[in-house]
């Protein structure tokens, strides 16, 4: 009796199995076939409509061009773009008056809160001058408002700001100006104006700004004590390359800032933190530096009657460049005879240290005394300065290992720089990446996998000279020739 019990509970389990499985797959079924219905459904739908569009489309622009051809609705489409130009124009000027009158009427406390929450700062570009050529922005320089000033320079745009920078009171005198000349030594005015403005921008803004005299503001900047801390101020501010442009203007006279400092006669402390901020690798090209009277940074030190740093001078140049240096113009030879003709205090001091370092007397000069001397400096000089230029003429077209020369022969020749035609984009590349692009480049313009086409051939040979140029003497030498122009 147990054993037939048992079977009959197995047959069962069986039934159930088979019709939860028969009932799983009806479902799966169920659930595939409708969304298969569903993709394809969609994807006619879709074609329909596109199909739709695109019919309707074409009939639309059919019409348009069948409209367009009579006169009266060229006309009216004429008139209906004139009046919607002239509602544009009438909603812009009704937009910049409603500005003028916003800005100008309301406390500008009241703007500058207005203006944290709405982006509104652009409007302080519409401000107008008062009958005294003053803004609310020179108001809080002159005063000394720095609460203001930050609350104005927070919300101001740069449009806004250069507007301001470069608007002028009735004495001519501009905002930055003002905060560098009247400040003395007080550089937060001048340090959170040039921090409001762009890095890129900042150079641009100090060479458009003139002083009194129409001169840009730089060369006033370089002279005295009292503009020497905003002078630092700006040096630290400007990006490297900027600084060196900065640095590096003249004057209508050929003056540089470094050759303005040496005729004021300033100590030799104050030059020295300015010459500080020049990157050492440029350093002798910028003390090389003449004005249209050919006097350099050392010829013009030795001028000055207070000026005592001849030997600090030279001992700025490193040591293997100072013959090269004081041979340079022959200003070594010219600060000697400008010691001896003024006869000032400091005269011995130079002499000594221009003697130290090579310098002579020539015996034709040495007996002169120093007022006949100063009589005939202007024939001396003249006849020196035909010399450095008959030796600069005879050192042109002397074989020479010039980096310039070769790069410019090379694109005289073949209308592209080495660099250029091996396609390396660093101008400081060493010789392992250009080795690298050569390869690279050869790899691809090689005869053998171009059917040894004429292109090929003429591009190969050219990338081989060019690096050949890096690479190989005979082909580096072919191109230190500098051509007389």
């Amino acid at each position: 009796m147990f054993r037939r019990k048992k079977r009959h509970s197995i047959k069962n389990r069986n039934l159930l199995h088979r019709c939860f499985r028969f009932i799983q797959n009806q479902i799966i079924s169920f659930i595939f076939n409708t969304a298969q219905a569903i993709v394809y459904l969609g994807l006619n739908l879709f074609y329909f409509f596109n199909f739709l569009y695109q019919k309707t489309k074409a009939a639309i622009t059919l019409f348009c061009h069948w409209v367009m051809q009579y006169r009266p609705v060229q006309f009216l489409m004429n008139e209906t773009k004139e009046a919607a130009f002239a509602v544009q124009q009438f909603c812009s000027f009704a937009s910049e008056q409603f500005k003028i009158f916003f800005v100008n009427t309301m406390p500008i406390r009241t703007f500058v809160l207005i203006a944290r929450v709405l982006p509104i700062g652009d409007w302080l570009k519409y401000e107008e001058q008062d009958n005294f050529g003053m803004t609310t922005f020179a108001n809080a320089i002159e005063d000394r408002n720095f609460v203001l000033l930050d609350s104005i320079l927070k919300v101001c745009s740069q449009e806004a700001l250069y507007r301001y920078l470069f608007m002028k009171d009735c004495v001519g005198i501009g905002s930055l100006q003002y905060a560098f000349f009247h400040y003395k030594k007080d550089t937060r005015a001048s340090e959170k104006i040039l921090r409001a403005i762009h890095p890129e921008k900042r150079l641009w803004v100090l060479n458009n700004l003139t002083n009194s005299t129409s001169k840009p503001v730089m060369f006033s900047l370089v002279r005295g004590k009292d503009r020497e801390a905003h002078c630092k101020k700006i040096l630290e501010l400007l990006p490297e390359k900027d600084r060196i442009h900065f640095m590096n203007q003249v004057d209508d006279e050929g003056d540089s800032p470094i050759l303005l400092k040496a005729y004021g006669g300033e100590e030799w402390e104050s030059i020295k933190l300015f010459l500080d901020y020049y990157p050492n690798k440029h350093l002798v090209d910028y003390l090389n530096i003449r004005n249209e009277k050919k006097d350099t940074f050392l010829t013009q030190s030795v001028q000055h009657p207070s000026n005592n740093y001849t030997a600090k001078i030279i001992e700025l140049v490193p040591e293997e460049q100072r013959k090269d240096y004081l041979a340079r113009y022959n200003q070594g030879l010219k600060a000697l005879l400008y010691a001896k003709s003024l006869g000032h205090f400091y005269a011995h001091v130079h002499i000594s240290a221009l003697e130290k370092y090579g310098i002579r007397m020539p015996e034709e000069y040495a007996h002169l005394s120093p007022k006949e001397l100063k009589e005939q400096l202007p024939k001396i000089f003249e006849v020196l300065d035909a010399k450095e230029e008959i030796n600069e003429t005879e050192q042109s077209v002397r074989l020479s290992p010039n980096e310039n020369a070769v790069r410019e022969n090379f694109k005289l020749k073949h209308g592209a720089y080495p660099l250029e035609v091996l396609q390396v984009k660093n101008e400081n590349a060493n010789l392992s990446e250009i080795k690298t692009a050569y390869k690279k480049l050869m790899l691809f313009s090689h005869p053998d996998k171009n059917n040894d086409s004429e292109a090929s051939t003429d591009k190969s040979k050219l990338i081989n000279e060019a690096y050949g140029v890096y690479a190989k003497p005979d082909v580096r030498k072919s191109y230190y020739q500098i051509k007389k122009i």
